[in-house]
């Protein structure tokens, strides 16, 4: 496999992580999370989906996220957008 493109949506680890380790095997990586804002509006309740613990916590993970793949020489691409628009547009 020459290219691999690997997309993070719940599972924000590298250990023991089968997608990645997959994805290892090519030649190149992309790895890419996306931050729906879908997930950050309110609810038909009037709750936020995502509050600001949550995001923080998220941003967070992301940045660790992004220097554990480093480590495997493999680019973490962070959006804020929809997956969706992103992710057919990589090249």
């Amino acid at each position: 496999m020459k290219n691999a493109l690997l997309w993070f949506r719940n599972d924000l680890r590298t250990a023991d992580h089968q997608g990645l380790t997959k994805a290892a095997k090519a030649e190149k990586v992309i790895a890419v999370y996306c931050f729906d804002p879908r997930h950050y509006t309110d609810t038909p309740y009037g709750f936020k989906k995502t509050e600001k613990f949550r995001a923080k916590l998220l941003i967070e993970t992301v940045k660790e996220l992004r220097r554990q793949l480093a480590k495997l020489n493999i680019s973490l691409l962070v959006y804020h957008d929809q997956p969706e628009s992103v992710i057919p547009n990589i090249t």
